[in-house]
Formats: structure tokens, sequence, C-alpha cells
């Protein structure tokens, strides 16, 4: 049986569609598709029309609007999209990044900000102690769990990590449902 982190977030109209749609992008991507449910939660509340006040992302997975800009649409189309659109448009971004995160805080990381100094997939390479730049501070004063100003990757990771239940992490942890 299919299940999902999370899941009873979903609208129940639409949650078995929902859970079965998760899947096949998970498989697409080569990832845990309770990874995706985790990222949606985390990001969103699972809240298709999500809007953060600080930056502008938008829809499940947060979509900045220069993100949404080079995918092919706009934050506020991606409000107006459902549950199955706004699932296309994150394997849509998370394509390139196919195979590379090697476990939810890879995933999160992508999501979040893949690609420090504009190099392709650069913050999965960056060590704990790297520091995003100022304006992602700014635009998510949650992480920065000591309020000094500063994020860090290590401080991303424990603000993450907080969030779930150790039985959470053990599901998180496996790169697939199959581990």
């Amino acid at each position: 049986m299919k299940t999902l982190i999370y899941q009873n977030n979903i609208s129940a109209s639409f949650r078995a569609s929902v859970i079965d749609k998760v899947y096949e992008i998970a498989d697409r991507l080569g990832f845990n598709p309770k990874w995706i449910s985790a990222l949606m939660m985390h990001e969103s509340g699972w809240n298709i029309a999500a809007v953060n006040p600080d930056g502008g992302a938008s829809g499940l997975f947060q979509v900045m609007p220069a993100t949404a800009k080079s995918l092919g649409t706009t934050v506020e189309a991606i409000r107006k999209m459902g549950y199955f659109e706004q699932l296309e448009l994150l394997y849509k971004y998370m394509q390139p990044y196919k195979g590379l995160p090697k476990d939810y805080i890879d995933f999160a990381l992508i999501n979040f900000y893949p690609n420090a100094g504009g190099k392709f997939a650069a913050t999965l390479e960056k060590p704990d102690s790297w520091i995003f730049p100022s304006e992602v501070v700014r635009q998510n004063r949650a992480f920065d769990i000591n309020r000094d100003g500063i994020l860090t990757k290590g401080e991303y990771r424990k603000y993450l990590s907080a969030r779930y239940t150790p039985e959470q992490w053990a599901i998180l942890k496996k790169k697939s449902v199959d581990e």
C-alpha cells in the first residue's frame, strides 16, 4: 500500500490520486516519494496556493519568481495550479538533479538553494560551515536558529532535522522505499 508522510494534509478528495502521482514522480526521478511529501509539508503544508510574504515564493514547493520564470511560468500561475500540475512542475525543476541527492536533506537543499555561486548543484558540495547569501537569510529567517543574521548549511540541516520525529527520519534517510 502506498503511503506518504503527512498524507492527511492532502485534500481528502484528491489524496489517493496525489499519492499515486507522488510515487510516479519519485520513480521517474529516482527519489524516495516520502522526500517529496516531507518537502511539500515543510515548504507549504501541502497548500497549493501558499505564498511566502518575504520573497514571493509560491505553491507546494515554494517556487521563487525567478525560478518560476526559468520553468516557463509565473508564481501567479503556480498559485492557480492544482496538485498534479505543481507535481509535474516539481519534476521539471528536479529533473536536472536526478540521481544527485543521497538523502532527504540533499533533496531539500536542491529545492532551497541548489546552485551556490551559480555552479550546478554546488550547494551539495559545500561544507556545513558554508554561509548562504544574506538575501536568502532575509527571506528565510526561521532557518537562522541562533538568530545571528547568518545562515549556514549546517544550521539549515539542524532546522530540518528538528522538524521530524525519529520514526520519520528513519524513513527519510532512505533513498528509496525499497531500502
